[in-house]
C-alpha cells in the first residue's frame, strides 16, 4: 500500500465554455490533516470534486491509499468511494424518515459492509448521541444534526474524511469545538482530515496549509 493516503498530479479542470484551473499537486500522509483554504471563485469545490471522483479531471490522477481513482468505472467507484472515503458537508442531508441510527447504518449498508448496531451506539456515544439513536432528525437541535453527519461520515473509518465548509454559519467559539470534535474523531478512526473553507479563522489550526487563489 503506498505510504500517502493521498496523492494527486497534474490535475487540471476545463469547464465548458469557461475558465480552466490548475491545480499543485497535493501529497497526504496517514492523518497529515490539512486544510484547503481559498476565496470564493478559486477552485476549492472544484478540488473536492476531483479527489472524491465526482468530476473527471481534464488532464492528471488522484491516488487514494494506492488506488488510481479514474482507472475504475462508475460502479466500482461508487463503492470505493462508500469504503474509503467520508463526507461532511455544509448541510447535514439526513434522510428525515430515518432515526439517527439508522441515518449511520445506511452508510455501512452502501459499503457493503456489515451493519453493526454495536459500532454506531459506540460512535454515538462518543459523539454524546447515545441517547438520540432512536430519534428523527427533525427532533434534534442543529448541533446534533451535524454530529450526526460526523458519525455518518466516520463510521466506516474512511481513509480520507473530506469536510466541506464545516464551519461556515458558526461564530468563534462554535467554529474552534466544532473542528477541534473533527480532529479528534479522525484521530480515533485513523482518518485523514481534509478541510476545504474560505473561512481564514481556521488557518492557525492546521500546520498544513494548502492555500488556492483565483485563477
Amino acid at each position: 500500500m503506498s505510504d500517502f493516503v493521498l496523492k494527486t498530479s497534474n490535475l487540471t479542470y476545463q469547464y465548458p465554455k469557461g475558465s480552466a484551473l490548475a491545480f499543485r499537486d497535493l501529497q497526504l500522509e496517514k492523518q497529515q490533516h490539512t486544510l484547503v483554504l481559498g476565496d470564493s471563485g478559486s477552485g476549492k469545490s472544484t478540488l473536492l470534486n476531483l479527489i472524491a471522483g465526482f468530476s473527471q479531471p481534464t488532464t492528471g490522477n488522484v491516488t487514494i491509499n494506492g488506488q488510481d481513482l479514474y482507472s475504475l468505472s462508475g460502479s466500482q467507484l461508487d463503492s470505493f468511494r462508500a469504503k474509503h472515503l467520508g463526507f461532511i458537508f455544509q448541510e447535514a442531508h439526513l434522510l428525515k424518515n430515518l432515526t439517527v441510527a439508522e441515518n449511520i447504518k445506511l452508510a455501512q449498508s452502501l459499503a457493503g459492509l456489515p451493519v453493526s448496531e454495536k459500532d454506531v451506539q459506540s460512535l454515538l456515544e462518543k459523539l454524546q448521541l447515545g441517547e438520540f439513536s432512536d430519534r428523527k432528525p427533525n427532533a434534534l437541535s442543529r448541533g446534533q444534526v451535524q454530529r450526526v453527519a460526523i458519525a455518518r461520515a466516520l463510521i466506516n473509518k474512511p481513509a480520507l474524511l473530506i469536510a466541506d465548509e464545516p464551519t461556515a454559519s458558526l461564530d468563534d467559539r462554535n467554529t474552534f469545538l466544532v473542528i477541534e470534535l473533527i480532529k479528534a474523531m479522525a484521530n480515533e478512526q485513523g482518518s485523514t482530515l481534509l478541510i476545504s473553507t474560505h473561512d481564514k479563522r481556521l488557518k492557525d489550526e492546521f500546520s498544513n496549509n494548502y492555500i488556492l487563489t483565483a485563477q
